[in-house]
């Protein structure tokens, strides 16, 4: 997880998420929503991590919350690649086959 406030830097946070996005797979970005400027670091950063990781594109999805402190813009960033496998339907085994024709 990846948190966010108004001194975080652009640049030094695209470069986080690519790296955690290489190493983990994916990560979760957390900002708290009332702050303004983190949100916006927050979507600026997730903009530039192809142009800061040579060319790696991702793709976020948003989650609002509720937090004790307050309300959190949380964000779950993967691979662009997997984000599109995981919203094709899964096929059993069986059904794939008989549509080829093999029992």
């Amino acid at each position: 997880m990846l948190k966010v406030a108004e001194t975080t830097q652009v640049g030094s946070l695209a470069a986080a998420v690519g790296a955690e996005v290489r190493k983990l797979g994916a990560v979760s970005v957390h900002a708290f929503m009332n702050d303004k400027v983190a949100v916006s670091t927050a979507l600026k950063a997730l903009a530039m991590v192809p142009q800061e990781q040579g060319g790696q594109r991702i793709a976020f999805v948003p989650s609002f919350g509720r937090a004790k402190r307050g309300s959190i813009l949380r964000l779950f960033v993967q691979p662009l690649g997997a984000a599109r496998a995981s919203r094709e339907p899964a096929v059993p085994a069986a059904v794939a086959a008989r549509a080829e024709g093999v029992e």
